[in-house]
């Protein structure tokens, strides 16, 4: 079940990654680079948080870490 639902989360994930920017340059009409920029927040946040979910996983192990984003991710 567990495999399922993380399944489900991921595809929700890159699915946002790959329709995002098509919507924003096709359907908005933002230029390629207008689009990198709305995006470029999200890419700082993940390369901050990175080598801080690193150190957690390793205090509290994974399942601490998949139940906690499960929650937040089902918020």
């Amino acid at each position: 079940m567990s495999t399922i639902i993380v399944m489900i989360a991921y595809a929700g994930l890159i699915s946002s990654e790959l329709i995002l920017p098509m919507f924003l340059e096709k359907v908005k009409g933002a230029s390629a680079f207008d689009t990198g920029l709305t995006l470029m927040p999200g890419a700082i946040v993940m390369c901050i948080m990175n080598p801080i979910t690193g150190k957690l996983f390793d205090k509290y192990g994974a399942r601490y870490l998949a139940i906690t984003g499960l929650v937040i991710l089902t918020l």
